[in-house]
């Protein structure tokens, strides 16, 4: 670890990511996007997404997750359930993001039951690269 470590790190349980690591260093989750909620557990986050997946919100959530996966969390799910649309960027950082997280030998699972959603996936045929959790409201 670089010398830039949070106050928190050994407490390894930050609810609604009070201090999360990006590239930079550690930032103050209060100025994540207001669309993107996350809550971390010990090996594992939900990150929760309201509303349009501009370009900004596919770089945070990309970057966001690798930097999970490399403080250890194996588990992320993404739920999708207040989203309307997924563009390919979007698919793109979420394609991104699971690759990352295979590398440290975790997965990403969509939470999503959206029709709309599902149908992008199967025709894209990225339901096959994700574990698709098909109910709303996801629980970490």
């Amino acid at each position: 670890m670089s010398g830039q470590d949070s106050p928190d790190q050994e407490n390894r349980s930050r609810e609604a990511s009070t201090w999360s690591r990006s590239h930079e260093g550690w930032f103050d989750a209060a100025r994540l996007p207001s669309e993107i909620r996350v809550m971390e557990a010990e090996h594992a986050a939900l990150i929760e997404i309201h509303g349009q997946m501009d370009g900004a919100a596919c770089a945070y959530l990309r970057d966001h997750i690798t930097s999970l996966a490399e403080l250890g969390v194996r588990e992320v799910i993404v739920d999708l359930d207040q989203v309307a649309y997924l563009d390919s960027t979007a698919l793109v950082a979420l394609i991104s993001a699971q690759k990352r997280l295979a590398e440290h030998g975790g997965r990403l699972s969509l939470g999503l039951s959206h029709p709309q959603l599902l149908r992008i996936l199967e025709i894209t045929g990225l339901h096959e690269v994700f574990d698709i959790i098909p109910r709303r409201g996801v629980d970490l």
